[in-house]
């Protein structure tokens, strides 16, 4: 819980949870500018809303949500890039070198999979896979029942792996 803060504390915020924040960003709109004005705007806004006085019972769902708004009003604005740009731009689960061509091929496939799901099939499981958050702090940030999310998981899922098939 945080409710009054220093901006000492506000910086091992920012340190701990930047990196998890952009990958989130890009992941969603594949372009590392953008991730990264949204990334500064994410806690921009949360350090404006502790200012204030207000407080945030858990940080890491609160940075997501704040972030998930930002991106919706800034995907209204422009058109989705292409997978490629954000294979370039090096969003990979981890380093191409240790990544046999097989594997870099069937990821690639499961990201352009993600992509087609509904959008809220491939928020639950980006954030649940991806990011690495349980159902309860997904349904907390997206103010729903954990039941909810975890249908949501499940079918994205499913779906994913019929598509993969």
């Amino acid at each position: 819980m945080v409710d009054s803060i220093s901006e000492q504390d506000f910086l091992t915020i920012y340190e701990e949870n930047s990196d998890a924040i952009f990958r989130y960003c890009m992941i969603r709109v594949r372009n590392r500018d953008i991730a990264l004005d949204i990334t500064q705007e994410v806690f921009t806004r949360t350090w404006g809303y502790l200012t204030k006085g207000k407080r945030i019972d858990a940080v890491k769902p609160f940075l997501y949500q704040v972030a998930h708004n930002t991106l919706i009003t800034t995907m209204k604005k422009r058109a989705p890039a292409s997978l490629d740009e954000l294979l370039e731009q090096g969003i990979e689960p981890v380093q191409k070198e240790s990544m046999s061509t097989e594997v870099r091929l069937s990821f690639k496939e499961a990201v352009t999979q993600l992509e087609q799901l509904d959008e809220k099939y491939r928020d639950a499981v980006t954030l649940r896979y991806v990011e690495g958050f349980s159902v309860q702090e997904i349904a907390s940030m997206k103010q729903e029942s954990e039941n909810t999310i975890s249908v949501r998981i499940h079918r994205g899922l499913q779906q994913l792996k019929s598509r993969m098939a």
